[in-house]
């Protein structure tokens, strides 16, 4: 019997808040900023494991709002290819208190957007620009890392 071909599925949140800046964290294993979320698990959708990863990284109960972008990315070193889904939220409250996921996030940052994207680690900061436009803009976009070489 052959084996299935398989990619590492990941999904992101635009956490905003209610005065328009958006969340980003820093993981321990990262020196630079990413949006929040992170694996989808077997038999989990990419919408389900945003709210997930949401709720487990910062501890904010998320409203998961629409599609805005789809990448895929080739392997790199000892990753194996993936595709990755942002999805856009509701704003959460000014007032909402962040709880860390101290095994996994070492701090989170409420951003302008412009600085998120200055922010944001290399390997996913065109994700974040394409998903800031999508939203700007009411569409979806798809990223296809082959279509760059």
């Amino acid at each position: 019997m052959s084996e299935w071909p398989s990619h590492l599925l990941a999904s992101g949140v635009l956490v905003w808040d209610e005065s328009g800046q958006l969340l980003l964290v820093q993981t321990h294993n990262r020196s630079s900023l990413i949006l929040p979320g992170g694996l989808v698990e077997a038999d989990e959708s990419p919408a389900v494991a945003a709210h997930r990863e949401v709720l487990e990284e910062v501890g904010l109960d998320v409203s998961i709002g629409r599609l805005l972008v789809v990448q895929y990315l080739d392997g790199e070193d000892e990753r194996p290819s993936s595709v990755q889904f942002v999805f856009d939220s509701r704003p959460v409250p000014l007032t909402s208190a962040l709880r860390l996921q101290v095994e996994e996030i070492a701090s989170a940052h409420w951003l302008e957007p412009d600085e998120a994207v200055a922010a944001h680690g290399v390997r996913g900061r065109t994700r974040l620009i394409a998903a800031l436009a999508a939203r700007a803009g009411e569409t979806v976009s798809f990223l296809d890392s082959t279509r760059t070489r």
